[in-house]
Formats: C-alpha cells, sequence, structure tokens
C-alpha cells in the first residue's frame, strides 16, 4: 500500500473548502459506534486501554477525527479494504504505511526505547552462553520453525 502525503493534504484542503468530489458535503462521516456516542468521552477512554497494535492505533485516531475507512483511504490514496485489514490486524503495516496513515490523519507518530524492567534471567544467559555456537543455532532453528507451525495450525483453524 502507498500512501501520497501530499494528496491526503489536498483531500484534506478540499474537504474544508467543500469540494471533494464523490461525497456529499452535509454527509456526517461518523462511523456508527460514534453517531451514538460522546466521542471524547466515551470511546477514547475505552480504546485507550486496549493493548495497542498499529490497526488499533490507526482505528482509535480514525474514530476520534470521526472518519470512516473510506474516508481515510480517500485520504491516504489506498483502498478501504486495505485499511480494514490493518484495522482488524490480518496485515502489519510498515512504519512508513502507518506514519503515512497518521499524515492522513494530520498525526504523526512518536516511538521511544526504554529500558526493559527486571534484569536480565542469569540462569538463562549463562546456559545459553555453554552451548557451542552449533547447538544455539539449532536451538534457534527448532524455535523458527515451531514458531511457523503454530502459524501454520492458525492460519488453518481461521479457514471456513
Amino acid at each position: 500500500m502507498t500512501i501520497n502525503a501530499p494528496a491526503a493534504i489536498l483531500l484534506v484542503l478540499y474537504e474544508l473548502a467543500g469540494e471533494e468530489q464523490g461525497v456529499p458535503r452535509r454527509r456526517r462521516c461518523l462511523e456508527p459506534e460514534a453517531r451514538s456516542a460522546n466521542i471524547t468521552k466515551d470511546i477514547i477512554p475505552r480504546m485507550s486501554t486496549r493493548s495497542q497494535t498499529a490497526g488499533g492505533l490507526v482505528r482509535e485516531r480514525r474514530l476520534a477525527h470521526g472518519l470512516t475507512q473510506a474516508r481515510l483511504a480517500l485520504r491516504a490514496g489506498t483502498t478501504q479494504a486495505a485499511i480494514s485489514r490493518i484495522e482488524r490486524g490480518e496485515v502489519s503495516p510498515t512504519f512508513a504505511t502507518l506514519a503515512g496513515l497518521l499524515a492522513a490523519l494530520g498525526e504523526e507518530p512518536a516511538v521511544e526505547a526504554r529500558r526493559m524492567i527486571g534484569e536480565p534471567d542469569e540462569a538463562h544467559l549463562t546456559a545459553s552462553l555453554a552451548r557451542s555456537p552449533e547447538e544455539r543455532l539449532e536451538l534457534a532453528i527448532s524455535w523458527n520453525e515451531l514458531a511457523g507451525d503454530v502459524a501454520l495450525a492458525g492460519r488453518e483453524a481461521r479457514r471456513p
């Protein structure tokens, strides 16, 4: 998915000027959930307590701005289906895609790194260092294979 930030800015300007093509100016672009609730008081606090994923962040910010998936897609130069897949967690967007979607909403991402809480597991580190490089590689490959088997089982379980 490609995000065209200059086009998104122009679309925002068209919306503000009431010149957007294809969407009547009088139509409210709130999701059904947002129409029946006060966005600031009811929706945002509930969403802030959810675990943050890229899709959750996009949905949270889109609803905060009162936009539909179709309207965000129009601003971002992509499709409504792509926005839906991101919000449902079916695809994990790159940082550039996430930044582009947020830019279409007039926001920018903020990333920070913090020291992890707690100390490293000394017993695990000692056991790891006691293994030869070949043993560590074999163990890493077996974990990778296990992760692949789990992912495959998950995909098969979701099939109708």
